[in-house]
């Protein structure tokens, strides 16, 4: 039997509030129309992990293609494979040590400067998104923003990150909110339907900036 995980702590933005985004970007409309790629993925292997200067994790994963409902490249086919970025994931709190290790901000902070055992783990989940496991399935909203520069695709799904089991969907780190694949499905189908395209004729920077830009001229008429 494989011992349950011993998750110690957990890692990452918790909403909008700690950072300085004026418009709320986890909203679905927006990640819809910000997202070039729209696919059902098992995660195959998770190829490196980095620690970012505010204590925040990013991971490259290789993943299975095993639906497709969006991707404007044309490029995809199912069993592909495809590489991809996510601030979340799951990882061996010793080996999260390392990415730290030599950090003063860390030492400072007494960020993973103990020691810990092969069954204590980190989790790092950005607005409550479930953090994705090797061999585990999800639907995955992602962008090819950062694909020349970086080489892999950007998981910009925020919260709305779905790890399948079977019939149902698990949305959510705590307190997950359990829902049927088939509805969830539905559902992008359907905000696919109502997609503008808008991001795709400016750029992804451009269309940000036109709905930031949108917003704050609302507000000023308030």
């Amino acid at each position: 039997e494989i011992p349950e995980k011993n998750i110690i702590r957990t890692f990452g933005v918790k909403d909008n509030s700690l950072t300085s985004y004026i418009v709320d970007f986890n909203n679905l409309e927006y990640i819809t129309e910000l997202s070039t790629q729209i696919m059902m993925l098992k995660v195959l292997s998770r190829d490196s992990a980095e620690a970012g200067e505010i204590g925040t994790l990013n991971f490259r994963y290789t993943a299975e293609i095993i639906e497709i409902y969006h991707d404007t490249s044309g490029d995809f086919e199912v069993h592909d494979e495809i590489r991809f970025s996510s601030n979340e994931g799951m990882i061996k709190a010793k080996d999260a040590a390392e990415l730290f290790k030599g950090s003063a901000r860390a030492q400072k902070l007494g960020i993973l400067q103990g020691s810990y055992s092969d069954n204590d783990y980190i989790a790092s989940t950005n607005y409550n998104a479930v953090p994705i496991e090797v061999e585990k399935t999800y639907i995955v909203y992602l962008s090819d923003e950062y694909l020349e520069s970086d080489g892999c695709y950007t998981d910009i799904g925020r919260s709305y990150l779905y790890e399948i089991d079977e019939d149902n969907v698990r949305m959510g780190y705590r307190d997950p909110e359990i829902i049927k694949t088939e509805d969830i499905i539905a559902q992008i189908k359907a905000d696919l339907e109502k997609r503008t395209g808008r991001a795709d004729e400016i750029g992804a920077s451009a269309y940000k900036k036109e709905i930031t830009d949108a917003v704050l001229a609302a507000s000023a008429e308030e």
